[in-house]
């Protein structure tokens, strides 16, 4: 059954991609497993899930070295909050760093990491228990964090799901256009 869903998912990812104008292998769909057991992620990646995203330090440690994941070789991407002692533990397994959000961790990430994928995390409505940068200070960072040899993919924006779409609207506009 949960192979069925998955394969459903990336068909409907595919077709949306297909719609947009894009190929199917321009979109990536990340499974985030936060508190997900390896032989759940293991089934994941054999139903065709190719990236896992885990948003705790330690946990995404333990499930790297799992024998169930191992062998898979997922890309990992890490999708938390990210402190900049962290990185030194992690640069050896993150393929995809979705979390930069200030100049000083993406300076200890081109020292540890150098070249490494990233995009600049942008807190859009303001939450105060999220991380981002403000959206207006997105393409400053951006254009700091290529400075420092990272490469810039994008932009990971997450906005209260509970909130008012509306609200987002005019900060998403000046993100993308700082981009």
């Amino acid at each position: 059954a949960a192979n069925a869903r998955i394969q459903g998912a990336l068909a409907r990812v595919a077709a949306a991609a297909i719609a947009a104008g894009r190929a199917p292998t321009e979109v990536a769909v990340v499974a985030a497993t936060k508190g997900v057991e390896p032989v759940r992620m293991a089934a994941a990646l054999d139903a065709g899930i190719r990236a896992l995203g885990e948003n705790r330090a330690q946990e995404m440690l333990q499930k790297v070295q799992d024998p169930a994941v191992q062998g898979r070789a997922p890309v990992w991407h890490f999708i938390g909050r990210l402190q900049r002692n962290k990185v030194r533990l992690l640069a050896p397994y993150v393929d995809v760093w979705e979390s930069i959000d200030r100049a000083e961790l993406g300076a200890e990430l081109a020292r540890r990491a150098p070249g490494a994928a990233v995009f600049v995390q942008v807190n859009i409505d303001g939450g105060a228990s999220k991380g981002g940068c403000r959206p207006e200070a997105a393409g400053l960072l951006a254009e700091h964090l290529r400075s420092q040899g990272l490469d810039v993919r994008g932009l990971m924006v997450v906005p209260d799901p509970a909130g008012d779409p509306r609200r987002c609207e005019k900060p998403m506009t000046l993100t993308i256009r700082t981009r």
